[in-house]
């Protein structure tokens, strides 16, 4: 009796313990698409992306106010000046070229443009903080449209700013698209793995 006793007991505590479930895995928290999780190419990216469109929007929102008060008008008349008077052949050229800016239509037209700009790249930076799969390729298309333009103005006139952002543009495209193509290649791995897998436990199933 008592080892009938004893060998119930124990059949009892296995068929408990079967059914109890398992204890859940040590599970990382999860992580929200953005800078957390983000590789740290990526995470620079949105960096710049984000200073650069406060930049811009500073320098948009700025421009109407010193025009307002005079002071682009008074540094295109200075500009002017400099340019009638200056010996050097270079800098007046450049003098000329700053007043001409400094006018109220291209001051206009500059704050329009750095608004423009500075909502783009702001966007770009929230897709790509977003984690869509279309952001890459949104930052790829829109940088590559400049690429020719910054390309002729280097040509036309070489500074070492032009081909500091030209280079940073283009290492950014060309780690988009190379991260863009691994994620969809992962993606369809993927995807061939369940389609694979859901083929092979459907006949099970069915028996």
């Amino acid at each position: 009796m008592a080892g009938g006793g004893g060998g119930s007991g124990e059949l009892v505590g296995r068929v408990a313990s079967d059914a109890s479930p398992d204890p859940p895995p040590n599970v990382p928290p999860s992580v929200s698409p953005g800078l957390a999780g983000s590789p740290v190419g990526l995470r620079l990216i949105i960096t710049y992306k984000v200073l650069k469109a406060a930049v811009q929007a500073a320098l948009a929102a700025l421009l109407p106010i010193l025009q307002r008060f005079g002071v682009t008008s008074f540094w295109a008349l200075r500009m002017t000046r400099l340019a009638e008077h200056v010996a050097h052949r270079s800098t007046a050229a450049l003098a000329r070229r700053i007043a001409a800016l400094l006018t109220p239509t291209h001051v206009a037209l500059i704050s329009i443009a750095l608004a423009l700009d500075a909502a783009l790249t702001g966007f770009e930076a929230w897709a790509l903080h977003r984690r869509f799969r279309w952001a890459p390729w949104l930052v790829v298309v829109a940088g590559s449209t400049l690429i020719p333009f910054e390309v002729v103005e280097l040509a036309r006139r070489p500074r070492v700013s032009r081909a500091a952002i030209l280079v940073v543009n283009l290492l950014i495209i060309a780690y988009l698209v190379a991260r863009a193509r691994q994620e969809h290649a992962k993606a369809n791995a993927e995807a061939r793995t369940k389609t694979h897998t859901k083929t092979r436990t459907e006949p099970s199933a069915t028996h």
